[in-house]
């Protein structure tokens, strides 16, 4: 039945199918996952089975309802025919970065959008990008690194009750605080933040920080 409503192979279907209901899922959830897995194959070209497995990191990351891949995919594609990236980079990189960075308080469309304008900049992969911001989440989230780049630049990783600041509004204060701050500040605090192997791509997303929050 399923492969009949999304006009794939049985196999595909099956397959595709499964993944979803591993999840808890009821058939007509996954009836509607396993659409816009096809969908997603078509526009990302990937198997059907691989963007069902893409798809259902982004749901479990985000908290997703099948409704609401649909949606998702409209995004994606809405930022690959503007940006520089393509939809499988997308689905990569919220596959590898997605949970710390929901865990930061941060949404599927800011994490989506700071990869399409990371990946204009640096022609830099979906994995890479992902490998770096989910870098960058967790030092940051590290009390020592925070008190570096707080003290270089009094740009704060947390609010006043605690919770973890968006990384999009961090970057957005860090290309704000650069304005002022000396050079040898900057580079402590995205030494701090991001490492020697991240830096570059982080620098990228400060200097685009604009360019992101309205993507």
């Amino acid at each position: 039945e399923l492969a009949a409503v999304t006009s794939t192979s049985a196999v595909e279907g099956q397959q595709a199918a499964a993944v979803f209901l591993r999840t808890g899922q009821t058939q007509s959830q996954a009836i509607q996952s396993v659409t816009a897995a096809l969908i997603a194959s078509r526009i990302a070209e990937l198997g059907v089975v691989e963007s069902a497995q893409l798809l259902t990191a982004a749901q479990i990351q985000f908290n997703l309802s099948a409704g609401q891949l649909m949606p998702t995919l409209d995004t994606l594609n809405e930022l690959s025919n503007k940006y520089r990236v393509t939809t499988n980079d997308l689905l990569q990189s919220i596959s590898r970065t997605g949970s710390v960075f929901e865990q930061q308080n941060g949404t599927l469309s800011q994490l989506a959008a700071t990869i399409a304008v990371t990946a204009q900049t640096t022609a830099r992969s979906g994995a890479e990008i992902g490998n770096a911001i989910k870098t960058v989440e967790s030092r940051l989230a590290t009390i020592e690194n925070a008190d570096v780049i707080l003290k270089t630049t009094g740009v704060a990783f947390r609010d006043m009750k605690g919770e973890a600041r968006a990384l999009t509004d961090v970057l957005l204060d860090l290309q704000l605080a650069f304005l002022e701050v000396s050079a040898v500040e900057q580079d402590s605090a995205t030494m701090a933040a991001a490492g020697v192997r991240q830096r570059n791509i982080l620098i990228a997303q400060i200097k685009g920080a604009v360019d992101i929050i309205v993507a």
